[in-house]
């Protein structure tokens, strides 16, 4: 199975959704691809632009990010989705999903009745927890594909 990802500038991003119990339909969700981060995270826009009731989530662990430490969210039952292609030539279009007991939600810096973040770029970050799953990885005409 093959995965796309399209770069811009240094960085590769890929488009998927997420469903779990507490949205009431699959969200379109934008990841960033990231081998430094451990697990896969919905960082504070994504938390926003998804309406997540975050102060009703179970806490989490504290996370280590680029900006300092956070207290994350655990959003439970997650079940995650990306597109993909398979068979000869990877010609026929699937979904690679993986289930995710809880996934990591970090709550937004403020409160966003107060501050209203343009989400026109949110992103969230795919981990190494997915991208272990693709051991191959060739960049080829502004594209990163994974492989498994």
């Amino acid at each position: 199975m093959r995965v796309t990802a399209h770069l811009v500038g240094m960085h590769a991003f890929v488009e998927g959704f997420i469903g779990c119990p507490v949205l009431p339909e699959p969200k379109l969700i934008l990841f960033m691809i990231d081998t430094g981060c451990t697990n896969t995270t919905i960082l504070q826009d994504d938390t926003v632009r998804l309406r997540l009731n975050w102060r009703d989530l179970q806490r989490g662990e504290s996370v280590e990010t680029a900006n300092g430490v956070v207290a994350s969210r655990c959003l439970p039952e997650v079940q995650l989705y990306l597109p993909a292609r398979r068979g000869i030539f990877n010609r026929s279009i699937c979904w690679v999903s993986k289930f995710y007991p809880a996934m990591c939600v970090l709550p937004p810096e403020s409160d966003p009745e107060e501050h209203i973040p343009d989400l026109s770029g949110s992103r969230s970050l795919l981990g190494m927890d997915f991208l272990l799953n693709f051991p191959t990885w060739h960049f080829k005409d502004n594209k990163l594909y994974l492989d498994t």
